[in-house]
Order: C-alpha cells, then sequence, then structure tokens
C-alpha cells in the first residue's frame, strides 16, 4: 500500500521551483496515497510526467517506511535555453 507520493530531484532534494513539482503530481494518475499499484501502472505515470515536457527523466523510487510504501519519483528538468544566436 503506496503510503505518500513525492516529487523529488535526481538527488532526493525537494525540487526549488513548487511549480514544477505540481506539474508533476498533476501528471500523476494512478499513483495516489493509499492505493495499491501495478508495476504497469507506475510505469505510465512514469511515462505521464515525461510527456508532460517538464521533465527529461523520472526514475519511480520505492522506500519502504513504517507506515507503508513511500513512492519518490525522482526527475529530471529539461535544459532551458539561456541564449539563442542566428546567423543569417
Amino acid at each position: 500500500m503506496i503510503s505518500e507520493v513525492l516529487v523529488r530531484n535526481k538527488d532526493g532534494e525537494e525540487l526549488e521551483r513548487k511549480d514544477l513539482e505540481a506539474e508533476a503530481l498533476a501528471a500523476l494518475k494512478a499513483c495516489r496515497a493509499n492505493s495499491a499499484l501495478t508495476v504497469r501502472e507506475v510505469q505510465e505515470d512514469v511515462h505521464r510526467v515525461i510527456s508532460s515536457g517538464y521533465f527529461c527523466s523520472c526514475m519511480p523510487v520505492a522506500v519502504d517506511t513504517r507506515d507503508g510504501i513511500r513512492l519518490v519519483f525522482q526527475v529530471g528538468g529539461t535544459h532551458q535555453i539561456t541564449d539563442f544566436q542566428s546567423q543569417l
């Protein structure tokens, strides 16, 4: 039984941008607290997070706790364009 679902960065730390955390959580359909999941349901949610366009990677990590399983989605952000030059 899943007791908690979290979104963290690749190092397991909270995301700096809460709006990106909210986007990842919104992409999750099956993975919710107090649910029993299949591997396929978790895989489908991983694909949904990546398909949102905000993340280039997503790794689910199950952590056994006293209250049940904490499911942590460790995400990597897409690269942001900071400079663009065009030569015509």
